[in-house]
């Protein structure tokens, strides 16, 4: 196994410098957002869908393969960006080409309005194909992004980062669920879908061209060791077996993004159940964003000040909360609340997953920790869609809500139980020790 590289920590840039970048990545992550919510994968997606299949599975999937997208590519591009002194150039590059689907889908989309029906199954894997393509680059590019915020900003500003993203990221996207709830409701179908997808992409491009004003230090005391892939496994398992703490806290959210599989069919059993327009899909959006952008001020606080273990434990306990009343909410408003304890659940785990896999890593092996994170997520979010979609197809939405319900509890209760806080443990350290 070649040596370790060495712990480093970033250069204080100047003040202005890191207000700077505070400022341009906000932005970037508020326009990121603001564009997303055209198209929710929570909400809007699995409705446009639902147009083209009734194959529960299908419709599953959304917004389980936007998060293996995401997730699984992680683990094999770690050991490309481990120790590289710069990050922004891959960030730039590959966030860009993850943008040019969305433009590509709403040509599509409004091509198919003049194609048969017939065609629908043609449309339907055109976009999947294309929605993977944006996926899957989302997960190349995460890790020299997430690389590249840590050595911006201190693990005390950290959350507080991620939380003001979100928090500006949800109020424009008030405006932006409105806009696409005005689109559903006054453009006649498919027209209106690719009318979503295009503005997303007009406002995604944008944070793109405000990302390229991030000022990077370059880490010239880093070198990049490259390994073999037997090496680079070996070193995984080494992570898995010295660093207890870490494993349990793996597991856990593994079982947690499990249980998240119910949320793709909130918003198309709700629509179904209750006889509701495609607009409505908006409407729960707005309620998503409103309630995922002021939960995040409280996580961020909580985060920085507490600890993201906290964070995540009362993340999930909301998200059981909603769980709980999709088993017995028998009118539309009953949804109202299940969307915005989804959208303070959501808040919550996305800033405590951005930032514990970083608190728990070694500084010089923040990559390998962020790749084997996402690397051991990804079966649990593959199966995801599909054990979500066989629930409900052969019994029913029920036992969907209730396997989740069970899921999500049992990962609450191990990471209450068995995951240590890293602020306060030594397990990354005691793992450098083992090394040696």
């Amino acid at each position: 196994m070649p040596p370790m590289l060495p712990a480093f920590t970033a250069p204080d840039p100047k003040p202005q410098v890191v207000r700077r970048n505070f400022f341009v990545n906000v932005l970037d992550g508020t326009l990121w957002v603001f564009g997303i919510t055209f198209v929710s994968s929570s909400t809007i997606l699995p409705v446009y869908l639902s147009h083209l299949t009734t194959s529960a599975v299908i419709i599953g999937m959304i917004p389980a393969l936007e998060l293996l997208g995401w997730a699984l590519p992680q683990i094999f591009t770690a050991p490309i960006f481990e120790g590289r002194a710069r990050m922004k150039p891959y960030v730039l590059s590959v966030g860009f080409v993850q943008r040019l689907p969305y433009l590509i889908i709403a040509a599509l989309i409004w091509r198919s309005g003049s194609l048969a029906p017939a065609q629908d199954e043609v449309v339907l894997i055109l976009f999947l194909a294309l929605y993977t393509l944006f996926a899957f680059c989302g997960g190349i590019v995460a890790i020299p992004w997430q690389e590249m915020i840590s050595r911006l900003f201190p693990m005390r500003q950290r959350g507080r980062f991620y939380a003001a993203q979100r928090f500006f990221g949800g109020l424009l996207g008030l405006a932006g669920a409105f806009a696409a709830g005005w689109l559903l409701l006054n453009v006649p179908y498919p027209y209106n879908f690719a009318l979503c997808f295009l503005c997303a992409f007009v406002l995604m491009f944008f944070s793109w061209v405000v990302l390229t004003r991030t000022i990077e230090t370059p880490q010239t005391h880093l070198t990049h060791a490259p390994q073999s892939a037997r090496a680079y496994v070996k070193e995984l398992l080494d992570v898995l077996r010295h660093d207890r703490a870490f494993a349990w806290y793996l597991l856990a959210r593994g079982l947690g993004y499990l249980g998240w599989m119910a949320t793709a069919f909130f918003a198309v059993y709700a629509v179904r159940a209750f006889n509701l327009a495609d607009a409505q899909a908006a409407v729960f959006s707005a309620l998503l964003l409103v309630s995922n952008a002021v939960s995040n001020v409280v996580w961020g606080w909580l985060g920085d000040k507490y600890s993201q273990k906290l964070v995540l434990i009362l993340s999930s306990l909301a998200y059981l909360a909603a769980l709980g009343l999709a088993l017995v909410a028998s009118t539309a408003f009953g949804y109202y609340a299940i969307f915005i304890l989804m959208g303070a659940a959501s808040a919550g785990l996305m800033v405590s997953d951005l930032t514990l896999v970083v608190e728990f890593a070694p500084e010089a092996k923040r990559p390998m920790y962020m790749g084997l994170a996402r690397g051991m997520w990804g079966p649990f979010i593959g199966l995801s869609p599909l054990l979500g979609g066989l629930l409900w197809a052969e019994l029913g939405y029920p036992a969907l809500i209730g396997a989740s319900l069970i899921l999500t509890l049992v990962g609450t209760v191990l990471t209450w139980q068995r995951v240590r806080e890293p602020r306060q443990s030594a397990a990354p350290q005691v793992w450098r020790n083992a090394e040696k």
